[in-house]
């Protein structure tokens, strides 16, 4: 894991690129299947929870970045299609706007791989959003919780890009444990057991790596403060 405050290093650099700081919402690249008993369907459920775990390998995380951004192109262009076949004006819009963010984000993971995290993080946030208002107009609170939160995360790893803040980094992983769990216990209730192992066990990984953090945080507020 990257530390702290690395000599010669953005605060982008430090964080942004330790892929166990970096949270990727992959359910927005694959799309959780319809039919999950098909062959289809089961490989994309097997993806979605193998891929959070591979993305933890920091040799494995610009191809995964690439691949991910070039699945996400492919779903925002389906939405286009799709909108444009059955005259929906709305679907037309919104599939347009995340094509070309989903675009600029593969380009980004060529180029710049820092600015693919940051342009993807800003996209989860945006349609985190859009699951927030939607969850709203079907008075769907437990729904609507559940978004509230990724976009607090999101926010949090935005912050991530710009300052190099212990605080922020606690913050960050602490709401991924939190929604992690409920995943995993409304996964569990719903006899998702493959989807629940692998969101219990991420968050696992997530509150191991976070220990340390918040002793730091706790040593940091110790520490005596120089005069003047």
């Amino acid at each position: 894991m990257a530390s702290i405050h690395t000599a010669g290093q953005q605060p982008m650099q430090v964080y942004l690129l330790d892929p166990t700081l970096y949270n990727r919402q992959f359910e927005h690249d694959i799309q959780r299947p319809e039919k999950p008993e098909t062959l289809q369907g089961q490989g994309k459920r097997v993806a979605l929870v193998a891929l959070p775990f591979f993305n933890l390998c920091s040799s494995l995380t610009q191809p995964i970045a690439f691949v991910a951004s070039g699945l996400r192109v492919y779903s925002s262009l389906s939405t286009l299609i799709e909108g444009y076949k059955s005259g929906n004006s709305w679907q037309m819009a919104s599939g347009m706007v995340n094509t070309a963010i989903s675009v600029a984000s593969l380009a980004a993971s060529i180029f710049a791989p820092a600015y693919n995290l940051l342009i993807t993080t800003g996209h989860d946030l945006a349609l985190n959003a859009s699951n927030l208002i939607h969850a709203l107009n079907k008075q769907d609170l437990k729904e609507a919780g559940v978004a509230f939160a990724e976009i607090v995360a999101n926010a949090f790893y935005i912050g991530l890009f710009f300052t190099a803040s212990l605080q922020l980094s606690v913050l960050a992983t602490s709401v991924q444990v939190l929604i992690g769990l409920y995943r995993s216990a409304d996964d569990f209730q719903k006899g998702n057991y493959l989807e629940a192992g692998g969101n219990m066990l991420m968050s696992a990984i997530r509150t191991h790596q976070l220990v340390p953090r918040i002793q730091m945080w706790n040593v940091d507020n110790w520490l005596p403060r120089e005069a003047g």
